[in-house]
């Protein structure tokens, strides 16, 4: 039995702690959805499907927002981000990073293509700017040769395996900061009113220009969106393996939507480290 503790336990209950501080506070601008996607390593089929037959039209989806934590960690100096340079979400992700006194750093292993295998990518594609994130490894007591050895022996000797197990000892206050960071920059998109883009030559961008009516949607797009259902959804999805997205969008208005995505892991075991 691969119980997943690190992955994904602990990232779903980020989903749902994040969802219950919005839940609880001041209702956004933009309305929110979380979903959990599932079979992420079976070729992203779960938000491949959602991509496909959104809640509400991707042209009104601002943005997405994607967690896939890595390894449950003290608290650190920073977050890492993953696939940085494509969207100017991330220059919210440092403003949202800073409220809590952190930096953002870049992964440390670009060549693994880590933006291109999780559960924002199907969205991308379709030209919603996307942006992912995960704990950073620049730890408060021993810096990232600490955070290092952690991460190096949760891959060798944890990752998809029966001993990805609750260990009493973990204090979860990583995940409390990627957590807060997301919630922060969650926040920030729901309560604006600007559209999220992509950096010039990404080739998403195009993607999203073809959909052209952004900013000045008609009301005829957003009667698609829909005005009588919840303002805010909350879905899971569980099999053996789970991801989680959360979309923020305000159909009744010209706001748009800003799904933020957060995902957690397949349990299928895997020979290729995650970080």
């Amino acid at each position: 039995i691969r119980n997943g503790a690190v992955d994904n336990a602990t990232g779903t209950a980020e989903v749902l702690e994040i969802a219950r501080a919005f839940a609880q506070g001041p209702r956004p601008a933009r309305t929110i959805v979380f979903a959990a996607w599932t079979a992420e390593e079976k070729g992203l089929l779960g938000a491949e499907h959602y991509a496909a037959n959104p809640i509400y039209p991707l042209a009104k989806t601002v943005a997405v927002i994607n967690l896939d934590p890595h390894v449950v960690l003290p608290a650190a100096r920073e977050v890492e981000l993953i696939g940085g340079g494509r969207t100017d979400l991330e220059a919210r992700l440092a403003e949202a990073a800073a409220t809590l006194g952190l930096r953002v750093t870049p992964e440390p292993n670009p060549e693994a293509g880590w933006y291109f295998r999780s559960d924002h990518f199907p969205f991308a594609r379709k030209g919603v700017p996307a942006i992912a994130f995960r704990a950073g490894r620049d730890l408060m007591d021993g810096g990232t040769a600490a955070g290092n050895v952690l991460v190096e022996r949760y891959n060798a000797h944890d990752y998809h395996q029966t001993t990805d197990a609750f260990d009493p000892a973990w204090t979860f206050a990583g995940t409390v900061q990627e957590a807060t960071v997301a919630y922060e920059l969650g926040r920030a998109v729901a309560n604006g009113a600007s559209w999220p883009g992509w950096n010039p030559g990404v080739e998403y961008g195009t993607v999203r220009a073809a959909s052209a009516t952004l900013p000045a949607a008609s009301e005829a797009t957003i009667a698609q969106a829909g005005d009588t259902g919840p303002r805010a959804k909350a879905r899971v999805a569980s099999t053996t393996s789970t991801r989680y997205t959360a979309e923020i969008a305000k159909p009744s208005s010209s706001h748009g939507v800003a799904p933020m995505a957060a995902c957690t892991t397949p349990m299928t075991p895997s020979t290729t480290p995650r970080n």
